[in-house]
């Protein structure tokens, strides 16, 4: 544990990142009960205190990191597939990226799951994440499947069939009002 304290060191002398300041305030909190817990001069009851209130520090961390509309709390079991299903605790709500989410779901070309997407993000968005997965896909200039092959990718990519498909798909996504 004597890097977590070394860390601390470092980041105290250098300005904090605004990207990672949730991560270095939660480091110090572990790194403070650390101590205590070393030198023993804490009782159980003042022990656990300070765990609880590291959970409830990391709670509103959370809450606050929430409000960047970048980041959503992603149920599995709100789409008919779990396209995340690889992933630790896949059958539970995590957090992710609003990005990877449409990105992850607009490639399963499954209607009722891009609807989803339309109605839980916004049609405008999930446009607007299928135009940059196609062009990303088309300035590499393949689209890699599992074992190697490689699918070459040439000219416009509104021309490309998948994107048309997936694009129409979008498009008849009604909003309810």
């Amino acid at each position: 544990m004597q890097d977590v304290s070394e860390f601390l060191k470092a980041s105290r002398k250098c300005k904090k990142s605004r990207e990672n300041w949730y991560a270095d305030e939660l480091l110090e909190l572990v790194a403070h009960i650390q101590e205590h817990a070393e030198n023993k001069d804490i009782s159980k009851v003042d022990y656990c205190e300070m765990l609880d209130a590291v959970i409830k520090r990391a709670n509103l961390i959370k809450e606050k990191m929430l409000e960047d509309k970048e980041l959503v709390v992603f149920n599995p079991k709100d789409f008919t597939d779990n396209c995340f299903y690889k992933q630790p605790n896949a059958d539970k709500p995590s957090i992710k990226t609003v990005s990877n989410v449409i990105k992850r779901y607009l490639g399963t070309m499954n209607k009722q799951d891009i609807h989803t997407l339309c109605e839980k993000f916004g049609k405008d968005r999930v446009l607007k994440e299928l135009d940059n997965k196609f062009i990303e896909l088309f300035e590499i200039g393949y689209y890699e499947l599992k074992g190697g092959m490689r699918i070459p990718l040439t000219g416009d990519y509104k021309n490309y069939g998948v994107y048309k498909e997936i694009l129409e798909i979008v498009e008849s996504y009604k909003e309810i009002k």
